[in-house]
């Protein structure tokens, strides 16, 4: 008898793209381990997303195992909706864990991975299947910087605890919150979607001169309409942005207009305009690429993020009204000339995939 290969679950919070891409390597070496077993992804998350990290075959299970935060754009937490929205996720609880032992089951679920939707885990655990968790936070400690003293999200957090630290192992790619609580817990090397290095393509797509400086400007996969019609016009340097930046200014470029990746884009620009988030902070350190970053202010993660770059990488902080206003030629200047990027670092991939396969 031919031996049934491996079905692996990953379960990832649809919370903006930072657990996809943190986990997206990955799965993509594990893939490389074990070509013929079977690959379930399960988020909310478009399938057109997921695809454009995964280089391998998946089937596409559309459900969804946490809440996250409810977000207003990129930076704000918008508290109170958050809390209705956990409740409401709560109030089907007994339903939705029904229906999420039946897709574990249905799919005879070898091994459940989740970075870091709490539901799948629960339920991959009641059926008595190896569950690991992979992430540099966890909801726990992040709901616990909105919420004190409310006893109804405090029940909520009983239960995230109890899927964090029965998890057979709980990996936490550098740079990542402490999480001491978790005796489960076992510190990693960063999980990074390392891209090419593309300038000659980038500066041939875009149709402009060599000496141009590149610059990204992107908060993340959470939607935010910016203008940027209030902007300097910029001589020196070309913008690559996100959706949402309803500009049609000649040294703007949409990303969508282009062919390359945005792993491959960060490698190959000369500097980043960010929010501090794991997956765009991590691949601007390997890449050596200089970042403006727009505080979150009370995102409970924030510290540990910017301690562990500030250690690689030029860093200065902007405002909020920076976004609005523009920044000047002569801040832009100052940290491309203090860019490094000769930097070498070791990432984790390696590391979780045999945490995996034990």
């Amino acid at each position: 008898m031919t031996e049934k290969p491996v079905h692996f679950l990953f379960a990832i919070s649809s919370h903006g793209y930072g657990h996809l891409s943190q986990v997206s390597p990955v799965i993509n070496r594990l893939m490389q381990v074990y070509p013929d077993a079977l690959l379930f992804i399960q988020t909310t998350l478009a399938q057109d997303i997921i695809a454009a990290r995964i280089k391998h075959s998946f089937h596409y299970i559309h459900f969804e195992g946490d809440v996250g935060l409810i977000m207003n754009g990129a930076i704000k937490v918008r508290v109170q909706e958050t809390r209705i929205a956990y409740q409401q996720f709560h109030d089907r609880w007994n339903e939705k864990f029904d229906q999420q032992t039946d897709i574990l089951k249905q799919n005879a679920i070898d091994i459940l991975i989740a970075d870091i939707p709490y539901l799948p885990l629960l339920a991959a655990q009641s059926l008595n299947i190896k569950t690991i968790a992979i992430c540099s936070l966890n909801w726990v400690d992040i709901l616990s910087g909105y919420f004190q003293h409310d006893k109804i999200i405090e029940g909520y957090l009983d239960i995230m605890r109890s899927a964090y630290q029965q998890a057979d192992i709980f990996l936490k790619p550098q740079p990542s919150m402490p999480m001491q609580w978790l005796v489960n817990s076992q510190t990693i090397q960063p999980l990074v979607n390392a891209g090419t290095e593309s300038r000659s393509k980038l500066l041939l797509e875009l149709s402009i001169p060599e000496d141009k400086k590149i610059i990204l400007f992107a908060l993340g996969g959470i939607s935010t309409s910016i203008s940027l019609k209030a902007w300097p016009v910029y001589k020196k340097f070309h913008f690559l942005v996100q959706d949402g930046y309803d500009s049609s200014a000649d040294w703007v470029h949409n990303i969508k207009q282009l062919s390359l990746s945005i792993s491959d884009i960060i490698q190959s620009v000369d500097l980043i305009i960010t929010k501090p988030g794991y997956g765009i902070f991590v691949e601007a350190a390997f890449s050596g690429t200089p970042v403006l970053y727009v505080e979150r202010g009370d995102w409970p993660e924030e510290i540990y993020l910017l301690k562990w770059l500030n250690k690689y990488l030029p860093v200065r902080k902007i405002s909020p009204e920076d976004l609005l206003n523009g920044i000047e030629e002569p801040i832009l200047e100052e940290l491309l000339l203090s860019a490094n990027k000769t930097i070498e670092l070791s990432d984790g991939i390696e590391q979780a995939v045999n945490y995996i396969t034990l």
